[in-house]
């Protein structure tokens, strides 16, 4: 038997849900490497990296992804990488958590990951907050 719905009752349709791919955060143990000049999305792999990353990574089999965001918004906040998310063939959703970073004003946030290799060959990103928002790179 179904029951009868009330008219003030809306109907929600469903969040879309993508795939997700896993990552592991890189903690770094003896100093942090330099920032990049400007905000954006580099994926490192075997063949192309720079040479000081040579013995850090597992290159075989990872591929690191590196977030830098150089928007003055976001200066003396920290990067905390939530989900990586396909969301089609060509672009994966970087959804991330940024938070005010105590001591660390001047700097902008950043976050190296690392991710199963090839998973992110050839693919465009964007990056937004677990709001939905879109987050300025530079």
């Amino acid at each position: 038997m179904i029951k009868h719905i009330h008219k003030t009752t809306e109907a929600v349709a469903p969040e879309e849900t993508y795939k997700e791919l896993e990552f592991q955060n890189v903690t770094w143990g003896f100093g942090t490497p330099d920032r990049e000049a400007k905000g954006g999305v580099w994926i490192y792999t075997k063949e192309n990296h720079p040479k000081k990353f040579d013995s850090t990574f597992t290159w075989d089999k990872n591929d690191v992804l590196l977030v830098q965001i150089n928007h003055p918004k976001y200066k003396g906040y920290r990067l905390i990488p939530k989900k990586l998310q396909v969301v089609n063939e060509g672009t994966v959703q970087i959804v991330v958590a940024l938070e005010k970073e105590a001591g660390n004003e001047q700097q902008f946030p950043r976050r190296f990951m690392e991710v199963e290799k090839n998973v992110l060959a050839n693919k465009k990103f964007v990056v937004v907050t677990e709001n939905g928002e879109n987050v300025k790179l530079n």
